[in-house]
């Protein structure tokens, strides 16, 4: 696809949820959802014991309750997790919890990576069900530059692109941007890979930004009143 960034284009096939797994796979690519979830609930998917989240680097992601699944079983799968949220999501193995699908073995059997990856996974729970949260992420979003909106644009006709190869139905602009690309901004200063690709795109304005959001998760904030503190470039 001219115009659009090898790296970006490989990064967004890495976390769409493209999957494909023994025994459910199809042609067209990605397994429908509500055939993924009727599947994984009919063989009833086991519940991996959380790690007490108090403990975590962010002892606030705590306050709201979830449930782990071990989807090992779907080890060949894009990704080793997944979040879903409670409602609103035929792939969710345990509907009406919040839940982070394991589905790396590896990831399953270490402490360290279970717990550095539900700080991961979990932040995408916390603009539904943290009003705080929300606002926080919000004001970041109005701070977006021009170049990062354009890569934005670009990641989400790549997103469009996987839908309709998957059979999906496309989100919109303002969906990709609240339920996708927002929280990888966060994730990646909260709980960046290795590649640590979006940490190197922040402004000083983002960076006093998401010092505050990362207080607000360690419980030594209270909440969205530093737009004052974080205006400016």
């Amino acid at each position: 696809m001219p115009g659009i960034d090898p790296a970006l284009l490989q990064l967004l096939k890495q976390h769409r949820d493209i999957m494909d797994s023994s025994g459910l796979q199809q042609a067209g690519g990605g397994i429908p959802p509500q055939v993924l979830g009727n599947a994984l609930r009919a063989q009833k998917t086991p519940e991996i014991a959380a790690p007490d989240m108090a403990s975590s680097r962010f002892p606030r992601l705590a306050q709201h309750p979830f449930k782990v699944a071990d989807q090992s079983a779907l080890a060949n799968a894009v990704g080793g997790s997944e979040f879903y949220p409670a409602t609103g999501e035929d792939a969710n193995p345990f509907p009406g919890h919040a839940t982070v699908g394991i589905r790396d073995p590896a990831i399953r059997d270490d402490p360290a990576r279970l717990m550095a990856t539900l700080e991961g996974e979990l932040l995408h729970n916390m603009p539904l069900v943290d009003e705080d949260f929300r606002s926080m992420r919000e004001m970041f979003g109005e701070t977006l530059t021009e170049e990062q909106t354009a890569t934005d644009d670009q990641a989400f006709e790549i997103d469009r692109m996987l839908s309709a190869d998957a059979g999906h139905e496309p989100r919109s602009r303002e969906q990709f941007m609240d339920v996708s690309r927002l929280d990888a901004y966060i994730r990646g200063s909260m709980a960046p890979d290795e590649r640590a690709e979006f940490r190197r795109s922040f402004t000083p304005q983002q960076e006093r930004l998401l010092d505050q959001i990362r207080l607000y998760l360690q419980g030594t904030s209270g909440g969205p009143s530093f737009r004052s503190f974080a205006g400016g470039s």
